[in-house]
This record gives C-alpha cells, sequence and structure tokens, in this order.
C-alpha cells in the first residue's frame, strides 16, 4: 500500500537500521520537488555532521507519532496538510529556503478538488505560481484532445 509514513526511516529519511543509508521521496506524494529537495537537505545535514540523529529509540518514537498521525488520516486534504507539516519538519531543521507551505497546500486542494470533479478534465485548469506570483496560462487544447507533442505545438 502506498504510505504517507514509511516506518523504519527517521524523519522519512533516514534508515533507522543503518543510519548511512538514506531514502528521498519513500512516501506517497501530493509535495514532490519540495519535498524531496529538503529531504535531501536533511540527508546532506545528516552526512555532513550538522544533523545529530537521536538514540533509535528516539527515532522508532518519532517515527510512530507520524505513523499514528498518518492511521487518523481520512481524505486528501488531510493527507496534504500531513505532508505540508512533514515538510515544513524537514525544512526547519535544514538551512532550506523557505516557502508559503500554506499557500502550497491551498493550491493542492484546489487540484484536489478539480480531480474530484472530473478525472479526466483536472489537468485543464491553471494556478498561480505561489514563488513569484505569475498566473499559469491556460493550454490552447483540452489535456484529452492535446496529442500533438511537436514543441511548435507545446510553445
Amino acid at each position: 500500500a502506498n504510505r504517507m509514513w514509511p516506518l523504519d526511516l527517521y524523519e522519512g529519511v533516514v534508515w533507522e537500521k543503518n543510519p548511512q543509508l538514506s531514502y528521498i521521496g519513500m512516501q506517497d506524494q501530493f509535495y514532490t520537488f519540495n519535498m524531496f529537495d529538503a529531504q535531501a537537505w536533511f540527508a546532506r545535514d545528516v552526512i555532513m555532521g550538522r544533523i545529530k540523529l537521536p538514540s533509535a529509540e528516539a527515532m522508532a518514537a518519532h517515527g510512530a507519532k507520524w505513523r499514528a498521525r498518518e492511521e487518523t488520516l481520512e481524505d486528501a486534504e488531510q493527507m496534504i496538510w500531513f505532508q505540508g507539516d512533514y515538510t515544513k519538519e524537514l525544512m526547519d531543521q535544514t538551512d532550506y529556503p523557505g516557502f508559503d507551505v500554506e499557500a502550497v497546500n491551498q493550491t493542492f486542494m484546489e487540484w484536489e478538488h478539480h480531480k474530484a470533479e472530473n478525472i479526466m478534465g483536472f489537468r485543464d485548469h491553471a494556478y498561480r505560481s505561489l514563488m513569484t506570483g505569475t498566473m499559469a496560462p491556460l493550454h490552447h487544447t483540452p489535456w484529452l484532445q492535446a496529442l500533438d507533442d511537436s514543441m511548435e505545438s507545446y510553445l
């Protein structure tokens, strides 16, 4: 099953049975790049000795706390907030550049609602960049009909 919180990975990254091994992106994902990137920064800081890992017992307790929260999640909105909180926790431990996680969560929820409304048409929506504020243009062709993969068609 896809899990939002994999057990035995401290902070969702460091394998507790061999802390010299790190995994990136093992979770079921709403967040992708930012979460993977924050995980990589966390792994980097562990490797460089900037983050000291707690005892095996403390790592397991940390994972159990997150798993218990995961098991209470009932819908995609709760999963989005869960993953946003997780990404913030990683960011807070490193010098990862900050961004508005709550606004990202809201965008994901809008996207998720579009998926629920029309699984075949949710890709036909545009969203505002939370980094620049720029609104993405709508694609000129509905996604299901956009079969021309040429550069000319894309641009």
